[in-house]
């Protein structure tokens, strides 16, 4: 009896120790968010079964559940924050990062704002940053990294509907052009005109290299973006591409026709990084093919 009268003793130190943190579980997860009541300092603990642990330490002055894209926000002591998913134990920007803020892009998706860069947080697919920047260009992600830009393209999820919500990104090249302009044929079939140390050349939409080539006969001319050189077909790459590179410079009246496809086009962005629209439905007759593009139009090019 006199051995167990100094654990009595302490007992009530002890049970004033444990109620000075305060359980906060989260709905539907493993998840606890504890607060030390003496410092108002917050923990994230994982409160499963077999492995129960803290995630984070009490470090966090500030949890915020708002549920930002199914994130909370988690604030340091220094300001610096980081988004946490309790319902799949999940960083946004892996464990140990950290954003400054949260803003939205041209297309009203939200990305973080971090020392390395800016971070998508939403329909870009994975591998997502940090990028210097980044531009949703028609359907295309671009992004830039040690000063080059590389290409993802967008593509409709398995038994889905053609809509944003079911669109997802998978990226094509890596970050090694100077300068990428989006030719887009359609809302399915796109190709590129990158340029790298100074040349330029034409991408398929898989970000596979194509020559495009020419076919004249009378009347009537084919363009055909291919990876083959069909007989009586001529290279004409380089005047094709000077051609599509040269409406990126001008102001394109809507109701014109221009070369090198006889068809209306408008351009948005800048010599470095943009996106051409080839509107087929203007020119005589058009079809598209799995690999690329065949143009078939009559008449003269303007």
């Amino acid at each position: 009896m006199k051995n167990g009268l100094p654990f009595l003793w302490a007992l009530p130190f002890c049970l004033a120790i444990v109620s000075c943190v305060r359980k906060d579980p989260v709905p539907f997860t493993e998840i606890e968010y504890h607060q030390n009541r003496l410092t108002g300092k917050w923990a994230i603990y994982d409160n499963n079964v077999l492995d129960k642990k803290y995630l984070v330490g009490f470090e966090l002055s500030r949890i915020s559940q708002d549920s930002l894209l199914g994130y909370d926000c988690c604030t340091y002591s220094d300001g610096t924050k980081f988004l946490f998913k309790p319902l799949f134990k999940e960083f946004a920007l892996g464990e140990g990062r950290c954003f400054t803020e949260i803003r939205r892009d041209a297309n009203d998706c939200l990305y973080a704002v971090t020392d390395a860069g800016v971070v998508p947080l939403e329909r870009y697919g994975k591998e997502n940053g940090p990028y210097t920047e980044y531009r949703r260009n028609g359907n295309s992600f671009l992004f830039k990294s040690g000063g080059k830009w590389g290409i993802k393209t967008a593509y409709l999820k398995e038994n889905s509907l053609m809509d944003e919500a079911h669109i997802d990104y998978v990226k094509r090249t890596e970050a090694v052009y100077d300068n990428v302009i989006e030719v887009r044929l359609n809302i399915f079939c796109s190709f590129y005109l990158v340029q790298r140390n100074g040349e330029w050349s034409v991408l398929d939409y898989l970000g596979d290299p194509r020559r495009i080539m020419y076919d004249f006969n009378g009347t009537t001319h084919t363009a055909m973006l291919d990876c083959m050189r069909t007989a009586g077909h001529t290279d004409v790459t380089d005047d094709y591409v000077r051609s599509f590179l040269a409406l990126t410079t001008r102001e394109l009246d809507p109701d014109k026709k221009y070369a090198p496809l006889g068809t209306k086009c408008s351009f948005t962005g800048n010599a470095t990084i943009g996106l051409l629209n080839i509107d087929l439905l203007s020119s005589p007759n058009y079809a598209i093919f799995g690999v690329g593009l065949q143009v078939t139009a009559k008449g003269k090019e303007l």
